[in-house]
């Protein structure tokens, strides 16, 4: 609570010196109107506009600051996470915001292998998830470089070592790593064989002893120092999504593709029906669209479906309507029959969740 009082008597502090130079330099002007003229009178009134505001904004947070009581400040404080408020700091007010918890996540600070480990693994299911084939290259240290020679050979052989327990296939570019350490990039292959650096994982031994970086081991007995990594798995977003469109030469995978669903109705009798289970997949979170154009026929609406690279084609006649079902087909022209409308959407959605790359051939 102390915290507290402090804080306002600092405002009242500021509100006061605040009117104080208001006033001066009202009582200035009146008397230099006649001296100053041109932008320096002008300048005058603007700074002493800047001071009216501020000490209006101050007026106002102090006036609100203490119409609440303590129990409101309290529980204002803890759901803002303040630094001072947390139950492991009883820090100032005034100090570092969430400053508790980076002291808390160094408690468990993790080797460097054991790190970049899993930081090979996550690229590795996050690419598998796309599709993509990708080639692992281990970049060593460049002709200019910062830090110890000794520190670069030992990071290099780690990043080895944990290249070599992966099992997956690793080339070497030596001289190609970042100036402050080595680092493994990850090369895409994209639809014609050619390979794109997307991305990357670094160490950086520099930063931690430009800011002096440091944590208290285990024991609680020595300072170590701490080692940057920086990860960047799919690397500039830009390109990333032009290899995915140039990949999949706009078939896109069923989870990630702008047009999942278009429901054809299969004359006018059926366009409600066909509509109401349009919306019914909308409102589940899909991409879905109905084709009611009375100009073209059933077999003309399908291949424009196909040639729009819809994922599946649902189409809807009178016993489908009678039946509450949809007869599913995708846009390579492989029919998978009737089915009720909510085992196609319960289906359609374990597929979007487990993000399949063949949804169609798998449904």
């Amino acid at each position: 609570m102390a915290a507290l009082w402090e804080v306002e008597l600092r405002l009242s502090a500021q509100e006061v010196q605040l009117y104080q130079l208001s006033a001066t330099l009202e009582r200035l002007q009146r008397e230099c109107e006649e001296v100053l003229g041109g932008p320096e009178l002008q300048c005058l009134r603007e700074e002493n506009e800047k001071l009216k505001y501020r000490r209006l904004h101050l007026e106002r947070s102090l006036r609100a600051e203490l119409g609440k009581t303590p129990q409101e400040r309290w529980t204002e404080a803890q759901e803002q996470e303040l630094f001072f408020f947390h139950e492991l700091s009883p820090g100032s007010c005034f100090f570092l915001p969430r400053g508790a918890f980076i002291y808390n996540t160094l408690k468990a600070f993790i080797q460097v292998d054991e790190e970049i480990s899993e930081c090979l693994d996550f690229v590795r299911s996050v690419y598998g998830v796309f599709g993509f084939s990708f080639q692992y290259i281990l970049s060593t240290r460049p002709e200019k470089f910062l830090g110890d020679l000794h520190l670069w050979n030992q990071a290099e052989k780690q990043l080895e070592c944990c290249l070599n327990a992966f099992d997956e296939q690793w080339r070497l570019s030596a001289g190609d790593g970042a100036f402050y350490g080595p680092k493994i990039d990850i090369e895409i292959k994209d639809a014609l064989g050619r390979y794109h650096q997307c991305a990357t994982i670094q160490l950086d031994f520099q930063l931690p002893i430009q800011f002096n970086l440091a944590y208290v081991s285990k024991d609680g007995t020595n300072e170590s120092r701490p080692v940057i990594i920086h990860r960047a798995v799919l690397g500039s977003l830009e390109r990333m999504v032009a290899i995915l469109a140039e990949d999949y030469a706009g078939k896109w995978p069923f989870w990630l593709s702008p047009r999942q669903i278009m429901v054809i109705p299969d004359g006018p009798g059926c366009e409600e029906y066909g509509q109401r289970v349009c919306q019914e997949f909308v409102e589940r979170g899909f991409m879905a669209d109905v084709d009611l154009d009375p100009d073209v026929l059933l077999n003309k609406k399908i291949q424009n479906s196909q040639l729009a690279q819809y994922n599946f084609i649902l189409v809807v006649g009178e016993k489908e309507k009678v039946n509450h079902s949809v007869t599913v087909q995708t846009r390579d022209s492989k029919v998978h029959g009737e089915h009720s409308l909510a085992a196609t959407i319960e289906k359609m959605k374990c597929l979007q969740q487990m993000r399949k790359i063949r949804a169609e051939e798998e449904f």
